[in-house]
């Protein structure tokens, strides 16, 4: 499992450079363009975002399903991945009520900053835990 969540952090990070939700964004525009929907476009956004966030609850809940008997590191690790997961999706939207959302600012921080290093650091905190309690010899 930490292995998985090694190579899917990496990957997010070769993304992260890449820039690679803007060509997600931009190839969305054009299909819609292209098939005639760009103007209805903000219904379809909405529901874009209603079902990752349910896809996202979904994820959250199978993962402690299928975990259940596991570490509460490897629980919490994989809850901040799916909560980082949901947050790289809804941001590649890139819908322009989002964005505005995720510029907004609470105590002098983004909500794209807030949401964004809290998955990646509960992810952090969890890989800590099982560190430190988990792999002390008995």
């Amino acid at each position: 499992m930490w292995r998985f969540l090694s190579i899917a952090l990496w990957f997010l990070c070769v993304n992260k450079q890449l820039d690679l939700q803007t060509a997600f964004t931009e190839i969305g525009r054009m299909i819609a363009l292209r098939d005639g929907w760009y103007e209805e476009r903000q219904e379809y956004q909405k529901m874009f975002i209603e079902g990752l966030m349910l896809g996202g609850a979904f994820c959250a809940c199978l993962l402690l399903a299928i975990t259940w008997k596991l570490s509460q590191a490897i629980k919490l690790a994989l809850f901040g991945f799916c909560v980082l997961g949901v947050f790289i999706l809804i941001r590649a939207s890139s819908f322009h009520h989002i964005d505005e959302f995720l510029g907004s600012r609470v105590l002098g921080f983004k909500w794209n900053w807030i949401l964004e290093i809290s998955g990646i650091g509960v992810v952090t905190l969890a890989a800590y835990r099982r560190l430190k309690f988990e792999s002390r010899p008995a």
